[in-house]
């Protein structure tokens, strides 16, 4: 499912489908209690380490995970990052 998908899901500007609804419901119960919060899409390639451990879930078991250490592959985004180094946005024309 898409990131922004989820956002509009969210901030209801999508209708929900069935197999997610009472996960968003939820969401958007917690959303609207008494504190500030905001729901932002954010691009894949400008949040790179999120991506990357999305992605590596995928291939764990449901559950939580704690890590003792960043997992390998991970430090060379957390450098970028750190140094500003962008990633272009590939779209297609």
């Amino acid at each position: 499912m898409d990131s922004l998908c989820v956002t509009q899901m969210i901030s209801k500007q999508v209708v929900v489908p069935n197999e997610f609804y009472a996960l968003v419901v939820a969401v958007q119960e917690l959303v609207s209690r008494n504190w500030q919060i905001s729901i932002t899409h954010i691009y894949r390639e400008a949040n790179s380490a999120t991506d990357f451990m999305a992605n590596m879930a995928h291939s764990h078991p449901h559950g939580l995970h704690l890590f003792s250490s960043p997992p390998v592959g991970i430090y060379s985004i957390i450098v970028q990052d750190l140094f500003g180094v962008s990633q272009p946005r590939l779209i297609s024309v």
